[in-house]
């Protein structure tokens, strides 16, 4: 009986996948490689709660196998930032971006027109009493990305927040002495481009503004490299003013120019059915796509419309739509076999997304990397090392390179399965490929060494992302503050802070996910009103919080003894479309109504909740089931009670 992976595949059926072969440009070390990976893959002894490659006894087998590698740059950077272990972890040790912070932050920021972080950079340099004065010229680069970013500005608080601080510009210059006529000769505008300055036409809802651009982009020659996305932006900006005539006039344009390969009429179709999905409107474009794969008019459709679908994620059309590309006799592109294995991936039909991916091998069609990387998705998915590891050997072998986003997963199937010496040899082999680590690769590192509790291999390779020269994001912050949680509630607040502070600092954007972190904390110590400020601040920055961050808000009113708030807060959930009371929020309901002993509000929960779950509105997960056990055992005993007392 053939071997097979967790969910049915023979693993002969990956082996003998019919990849077509390219010039293969394989890497001398690879197969020390391969069986280093497997054989720890194989080594189920090695779990999360190991110690680090660093620390560990098997490190000297490590070292051994590094040093046998010819030329290695990044291992002297790794080098140097390898630590004692006699040395104290703690945030303050790790997270002091905003002490640490140089000129050369602030000119990478500005070179990259990162300009919100630029800005938070400069103003921590001009607070800190070590750094040297900011040279004009480089003022001026501030002044200059600050005026292009308020040229594409639509919304008026972001506008308004922009003219603040160019005026704050000006005032500092004033301060250090510098006239402001002299200072403005320093500065140079950037010059915007069309794309910009279109993008912004159609953000603006500006279809004047939109078309005059467009007609100078078409002079210009500049109108060809307009993506489909944007075309659908500027179809859909046409369609909703009423103007059927620009509408008429991109469209003559798009077919007349082949950047698309369908007739007027029908790009018509699918842009009508885009409008629809993009004003909300999806159950009349879902019924007309239904109707026309009814009527047989998709013929010469199905490539953008399985691309409309896809783009506004409405996942469940693609199987449809694929199916009647094949009835239609239509040759599908290997862009339409992604989306439809990202279907499956995304819906946990891995068997399906494995048969669509030898279907694209089967076919004559060129396969991508994006291709190869939906399947190693769905095998770390599976937690499915060894998959990946022969997937990963195939795509080599036949001269399809893996590039970072491979590597990545490959990395977080090792990670997920508790291999992080494996997990850190696929790392070591994206830098023997030259193949540069993303910041996706190196917050998988540390947050694979976080859940295992490994605070110095956390600092490690934050340090070694920061020499990278990697600048973290919200979820390495929000990575971070959960790395330094403590069993002592306050001290987990203190450094949770200090590390959002110096994150904002160096002007890191924080995410819904970053501040509901925060109000969980602030809810476990029962702090009430430092709660409802983060919630305040998240709103005021136009983050839009989840049902996740509601419930934190309920846990805070829960801890507190407000059990009215928190009732109150559940009930607006129930009425809201997308923050619909989930499973964790149902747990926390039903524990603290076990807690106050309200035995009517206990049964009435638990009915809902039960309800919901068969439903499916809701997911039964372990936690959702346990707590359901300990409500009814709690409701059982207090029925038992009151007979006896009868």
């Amino acid at each position: 009986m053939p071997r097979s992976c967790h969910f049915g595949v023979p693993l002969s059926m990956i082996r003998s996948m019919a990849l077509p072969r390219r010039t293969p440009q394989r890497p001398n070390c690879w197969k020390t490689h391969l069986i280093r990976t497997l054989t720890l893959a194989a080594d189920r002894s090695w779990t999360s709660t190991v110690p680090a490659i660093t620390h560990s006894p098997h490190g000297d087998f490590f070292k051994r196998a590094i040093a046998q590698r010819r030329v290695f740059a990044h291992a002297q950077v790794l080098g140097r930032l390898r630590f004692s272990r006699h040395l104290s972890y703690n945030s303050h040790l790790v997270f002091n971006l905003a002490s640490s912070l140089e000129l050369s932050h602030l000119v990478q920021a500005l070179k990259l027109r990162q300009c919100e972080r630029a800005w938070s950079i400069y103003r921590s340099l001009r607070k800190s009493s070590r750094n040297p004065a900011i040279p004009t010229e480089v003022v001026g680069d501030l002044y200059a990305l600050l005026r292009y970013a308020r040229q594409l500005t639509v919304m008026e608080p972001a506008a308004l927040k922009k003219d603040q601080q160019i005026e704050s510009i000006l005032n500092d210059v004033e301060v250090s002495g510098v006239g402001k006529e002299d200072f403005l000769a320093f500065v140079n505008d950037i010059p915007i481009s069309d794309y910009k300055m279109l993008h912004r036409a159609i953000r603006a809802k500006e279809p004047e503004a939109a078309i005059t651009i467009f007609r100078q982009m078409v002079t210009m020659g500049d109108a060809k490299k307009l993506t489909r996305s944007w075309i659908y932006q500027l179809l859909h900006l046409f369609s909703q003013g009423q103007e059927s005539e620009l509408c008429s006039e991109v469209i003559e344009y798009v077919t007349k120019n082949q950047l698309s390969n369908m007739s007027e009429d029908d790009f018509k179709v699918s842009t009508d059915i885009y409008s629809q999905f993009k004003s909300n409107n999806g159950a009349e474009a879902t019924k007309r796509l239904y109707s026309l794969m009814e009527t047989g008019e998709v013929a010469g459709k199905l490539e953008h419309l399985m691309w409309v679908a896809y783009h506004w994620k409405q996942y469940h059309l693609l199987e449809d739509l694929f199916q009647a590309m094949k009835v239609d006799g239509t040759i599908p592109r290997c862009e339409s076999y992604v989306f439809l294995m990202r279907h499956y991936q995304k819906s946990k039909q891995h068997t399906k997304a494995l048969e669509t991916f030898q279907e694209l091998m089967s076919s004559d069609i060129k396969p991508s990397i994006e291709a190869f990387n939906v399947l190693l998705q769905v095998f770390s998915d599976q937690r499915a090392t060894d998959q990946i590891s022969i997937m990963i050997q195939a795509m080599i072998d036949r001269g399809y390179p893996p590039d970072a986003a491979s590597f990545s997963e490959a990395m977080k199937a090792n990670a997920q399965a508790g291999n992080l010496h494996a997990c850190i040899e696929y790392y070591h082999m994206m830098r023997d490929l030259n193949i540069q680590p993303n910041i996706y690769s190196y917050n998988i590192l540390i947050n694979a060494f976080s859940e295992a509790r490994n605070t110095p291999e956390v600092i490690h390779w934050f340090q070694a992302m920061l020499a990278d020269g990697i600048l973290p994001n919200h979820v390495t912050i929000t990575t971070l503050i959960k790395a330094f949680a403590s069993d002592d509630p306050e001290a987990t607040v203190r450094n949770s802070i200090r590390i959002f502070e110096q994150a904002v600092a160096t002007g890191i954007k924080p995410d819904v996910v970053l501040y509901t972190t925060l109000i969980k904390m602030y809810a476990d110590t029962a702090n009430m009103q430092a709660a409802l400020s983060i919630h305040s601040d998240m709103l005021a920055v136009g983050i839009n919080p989840n049902v996740y961050t509601y419930t934190s808000l309920i846990e805070a009113c829960v801890n507190t003894s407000q059990m009215d708030v928190a009732q109150k807060i559940f009930h607006l959930m129930k009425e809201t479309e997308n923050k619909q009371p989930n499973a964790f929020t149902y747990c926390v309901m039903l524990q603290a109504f076990m807690k106050v002993q309200d035995v009517d509000k206990i049964k009435e929960l638990y009915e809902e909740a039960i309800d919901q779950v068969q439903s499916g509105a809701i997911e039964g997960d372990h936690v959702l089931i346990d707590c359901l056990s300990q409500a009814k055992v709690y409701l059982s005993e207090e029925t038992a009670m009151t007979i006896e007392v009868a």
